[in-house]
């Protein structure tokens, strides 16, 4: 009940943001058809948000007085918007011709409900990204506290590390009004991304001038997104950014598309720079993004003038400005963990060579989980590449691209029209994406990190080889085209059929083990969902979870005194969870206070880390090891 409710109230002011920056413009064109599809101005709403909550978290925590600024702020922008309204409703009213259309998305709705209810339990607790439980959540729970403290990063490395994602989590979690914080926000971001993808499929079967690639991307985003959808109870900002950048690059093409035919493109040039500037603040890697918007820029800026590049500059140090600054209060250092970015004097800097063990165990684990950083970095190439392989293969959306990828290459090699014409048309869309995964390869070769483009990939691939295969038509398979002299009815029985496969294999599915972290595993058949609801409706599980969302696992913890300080530590382990503040597994170097109370931070000083020297989790690893090696005897 708490998450139907709260994905209404966030839907509500997502949209309020999204309709006045993006929509109002849209609005405002004289254009017969949509521009930005409605389903994405929650998703603008949603950055625009983010980027707000973060300029707040740096003068107060973001609880209750956040939300009602945020509310505040929404209903403002309405009022100032209010004459473009009238045009929204026409708009909603021609989007959605009958009632039945909104059939598949609320049974989406109640199932992405089911799945982020029933979430925590001894048997399932892979639907959490591993670093959700080390510092996902404990970096919300600070936010929501204090909003930023100087120095975090000493308490515990990761702690440095911000996403554009924790802020909203922390706003929208609720946690100053409910036994403890929901953790719905992905959730949110799912179900308005597949109403995005399932728009595209009613207009690209329902023909005509629907009939685009860019309906056809947007409809095989639905794809990723039955994995994505099967961690959305999850912080990390892996799955949000990969989302963010299949809505991005779906835009993009449907851009091109309007920019080909002479058409209106302002509110859809707008809204893919938010959407890719703010997929940047959730994920460094997903930084060549920004390529497709600084592509449209330039084209724009030669009949607009400096004055485009001004703003659009302008919006880029507004948008990423707050993650900046919040890096430097965290760590001392303006992008974390560069250690070459030492730019500031603060006494709550991290040491150097903390900083710089961070970033090589970063790089080192995308290319083999647990090995030696600085010997496998030093090594090269040579050293990792042959093990990197099999491990990158193993994850099904590996497997995918590889194989459209070959049909691509195939089709070239074949000199087919079709496909040499996808690629003419649509090559920024190719460019940023060829680009972007060379950048990830170089830096960070892990496939959560790249999830989104490896995606993007696979689809722009099958859209190239399907134009150039003999047996399809320029535009979809010949069973499609039949489907197009059929009747209305057919072709709403088709795309509701797909629909509602879709919800259908989002109950029935959760996440595949796979080696290293959650995203990338793919998805295996179960029926934990269903056996969870028929266990509640026979009274043998908590009731508690249709009201309340199940809270986070707790974990037993340990109170120890040091610099002035009391830290709680994990009676064992490494994972706080939702421990009570300040919490970390172990210390690089020993911290004090910088003042008094926890909101004055903390700064790294000389001497013993006591408890928290980490000797304690090396004993389980290896009592683990030792356990495992006799289990196997």
């Amino acid at each position: 009940m708490t998450i139907a409710l709260a994905w209404v109230y966030m839907s509500a002011l997502c949209f309020a943001f999204g309709w006045a920056s993006v929509g109002a413009i849209d609005a405002s064109a004289d254009d017969r058809g949509l521009t930005v599809p409605l389903s994405v101005l929650p998703l603008i709403g949603l950055a625009e948000i983010a980027v707000l909550t973060a300029y707040l978290s740096l003068a107060m925590p973001i609880g209750l007085a956040a939300n009602v600024i945020v509310a505040v702020v929404a209903i403002v922008l309405l009022w100032i918007r209010r004459h473009r309204l009238d045009c929204l409703r026409r708009r909603w009213v021609g989007g959605i011709a009958r009632r039945w259309e909104l059939a598949v998305p609320a049974l989406l709705f109640v199932v992405l409900l089911v799945k982020s209810a029933i979430v925590v339990d001894g048997t399932l607790t892979r639907v959490f990204h591993s670093d959700t439980a080390y510092y996902h959540a404990p970096s919300i729970r600070w936010i929501s506290e204090y909003g930023v403290v100087p120095g975090l990063g000493n308490l515990l490395a990761p702690l440095a590390v911000d996403y554009l994602w924790f802020q909203p989590a922390a706003l929208f979690g609720f946690s100053f009004l409910l036994p403890h914080r929901l953790h719905a926000l992905m959730g949110f971001v799912v179900f308005w991304a597949f109403c995005f993808a399932f728009g595209g499929l009613r207009e690209w079967v329902g023909g005509g001038a629907g009939r685009t690639p860019s309906n056809l991307f947007r409809a095989l985003v639905m794809l990723p997104l039955l994995e994505l959808g099967n961690y959305i109870v999850s912080d990390s900002g892996d799955e949000p950014s990969a989302v963010f950048v299949l809505v991005t690059l779906a835009l993009g093409c449907r851009y091109i598309e309007r920019q080909r035919d002479a058409r209106e493109t302002s509110a859809l040039f707008m809204a893919i720079a938010i959407l890719a500037l703010f997929s940047v603040g959730l994920k460094w890697s997903v930084l060549p993004l920004l390529l497709l918007a600084a592509a449209f820029t330039l084209q724009r800026a030669q009949a607009a003038g400096w004055r485009l590049l001004a703003s659009m500059t302008a919006l880029g140090v507004v948008m990423l400005g707050p993650k900046l600054i919040r890096s430097v209060l965290l760590s001392g250092y303006l992008v974390y963990p560069f250690p070459g970015l030492d730019w500031f004097d603060v006494d709550w800097k991290m040491p150097r060579e903390v900083v710089a063990i961070e970033k090589a165990y970063v790089e080192s684990m995308a290319r083999i989980r647990f090995d030696r950083p600085g010997e496998l970095l030093a090594g090269g190439f040579g050293d990792w590449f042959a093990d990197w392989v099999p491990r990158f293969f193993s994850a099904p959306v590996a497997q995918a691209w590889a194989f459209t990828f070959s049909a691509f290459l195939v089709t070239l090699l074949m000199r087919r029209r079709g496909a040499l014409e996808i690629v003419r048309i649509y090559w920024v869309a190719f460019t940023v994406v060829l680009l972007a995964l060379v950048y990830w390869f170089v830096t960070a070769p892990h496939v959560r990190f790249a999830y989104g483009f490896l995606s993007a990939a696979g689809i722009l691939g099958l859209l190239a080889a399907g134009r150039g295969l003999p047996r399809l038509t320029p535009a979809a398979p010949a069973g499609l085209v039949r489907c197009e002299a059929g009747s209305q009815a057919g072709r709403r029985a088709l795309v509701d059929g797909v629909g509602v496969i879709f919800a259908a294999a989002l109950l029935f599915t959760t996440p595949r083990p796979f080696p290293g972290d959650a995203l990338g595993s793919g998805v295996a058949v179960s029926d934990f969902y269903v056996n969870r609801v028929d266990r509640i409706r026979r009274g043998k599980v908590d009731r508690a979870a249709l009201v309340y969302q199940t809270p986070y696992p707790s974990v037993e913890t340990l109170l120890f005194p040091l610099g002035g300080l009391q830290i709680y530590r994990p009676a064992t382990g490494q994972h706080c969870w939702d421990a009570a503040l300040p919490c970390t597994p172990y210390l690089y170097r020993r911290i004090e206070a910088r003042g008094p109370g926890l909101a004055a931070g903390f700064r790294a000083v000389p001497g013993s880390v006591g408890d928290f020297d980490g000797s304690r989790l090396a004993r389980e690893w290896e009592a683990q090891q030792a356990g495992g090696k006799a289990g196997g005897k």
